[in-house]
């Protein structure tokens, strides 16, 4: 505590001689205001393959067509989830258009059976095709059944379609500069328009787009840039400019526009102004060093979300349940960046069919072996200097 009251002192008095120091311990600070942020930025949290996707569909489909078989009984609300399912799982691949005739099927079968997430997966799928007017009319229907639902973040979507829309007028105008645009007409300031909006509500709403929609899309990772570096009466003390900088570059490095991505670049270059590194030198953070931290951390993601697809490949061929088996393996693990686990070797071969009890036996079985021969050798040890000193040999 008293190095966080240190820290956001010198970060104050620093101000007003125009610079702030940062160190690890700013990063740090950022990340306890914001947990999660890092994490969903650079792709290290939770989530499924591709091929498990596709498994889901091939399984959900199986399921309502075992149900209207008479092979399988489930309630209403069971295969009105099993609809849901099958149409998100399409919505993660990209098929948003076959997501939306998912999800149409499900409301000619079941108008009164999860009407909530009808109308909220549809939004979504419409929002994600480009259809942000069809999407919001979809949302608002979803946040007449249930307004908290989600902790709100509906409400936060139905917001940034507004805004994407509204940003499309702004920039075929003329009479809008770029840097004006970010002063005057960021996601930020335009939530300041909306006296109901939440800075942590707003975050809360954005990381959970992220996390249950794309994390990799530039237009959510340019609104979390924009509301935790200047959201209105934000203190200096209370903002994320480093996390901030993160979303910058990594929507520009996700962006398919050059122009785009070099906008992405400057407001990163924009958060990181006046701030320098707290190593005695006082000289400016810079974007490259940014990136190359960023860099690392993706590359860290990506290795991590590389033993969840090995995993998932093998429980979708021969698991029973892979839903299940994924719960399982990764449900109550902590996953932060920087937090590297070593994977104990129950967990590297149990999803291979080995029961975790021949595990621990092997296991065992070579700790006592080896625990034995070090015995042993210890025990000869002794020998060899009692016989030595018996027979005045020096030791």
């Amino acid at each position: 505590m008293l190095r966080f009251a240190s820290a956001v002192l010198l970060c104050v008095v620093a101000s007003n001689a125009n610079a702030c120091l940062w160190d690890l311990d700013t990063l740090e600070m950022e990340r306890s205001r914001f947990p999660g942020a890092l994490e969903l930025i650079v792709g290290k949290f939770l989530r499924h393959s591709d091929v498990f996707y596709e498994w889901r569909i091939e399984d959900r489909q199986e399921k309502i067509a075992a149900v209207d078989a008479g092979e399988l009984e489930l309630s209403d609300a069971e295969v009105a989830g099993l609809y849901d399912d099958w149409a998100v799982a399409l919505s993660k691949l990209g098929r948003d258009e076959d997501a939306i005739e998912v999800i149409d099927r499900k409301a000619e079968r079941f108008p009164e059976t999860g009407r909530y997430e009808t109308h909220a997966n549809r939004g979504t799928f419409l929002i994600h095709s480009g259809q942000l007017e069809e999407g919001i009319a979809e949302i608002d229907q979803a946040l007449e059944i249930n307004p908290e639902a989600h902790f709100g973040r509906e409400k936060y979507q139905k917001l940034l379609a507004a805004y994407v829309l509204f940003r499309r007028e702004i920039e075929r105008r003329d009479d809008v500069s770029p840097a004006d645009f970010k002063a005057v007409y960021s996601f930020a300031y335009f939530l300041e328009e909306h006296e109901s909006a939440d800075l942590k509500d707003a975050v809360d709403g954005l990381l959970g787009m992220m996390k249950f929609g794309d994390y990799k899309s530039p237009v959510l990772l340019e609104a979390l840039g924009d509301i935790i570096w200047h959201f209105p009466h934000l203190r200096a003390e209370e903002d994320a400019k480093l996390l901030a900088a993160r979303a910058f570059l990594r929507a520009a490095e996700l962006t398919s526009d050059p122009d785009k991505a070099e906008a992405l670049r400057k407001d990163a270059e924009s958060a990181l102004e006046l701030q320098v590194i707290g190593d005695g030198s006082n000289r400016p953070f810079t974007v490259s060093e940014i990136e190359a931290q960023l860099a690392r951390e993706v590359t860290e993601a990506e290795q991590w979300f590389g033993r969840i697809k090995k995993d998932e490949a093998l429980w979708v061929e021969a698991a029973d349940d892979p839903d299940q088996r994924f719960w399982d393996k990764y449900g109550l693990q902590d996953v932060r960046v920087g937090k590297v686990r070593m994977e104990r070797l129950s967990e590297r071969y149990a999803p291979k069919g080995i029961p975790r009890w021949m595990i621990a036996v092997v296991v065992g079985g070579a700790a006592a072996t080896l625990l034995a021969i070090f015995g042993i050798v210890q025990l000869k040890k002794a020998d060899r200097k009692s016989d030595a000193v018996f027979k005045g040999e020096p030791r």
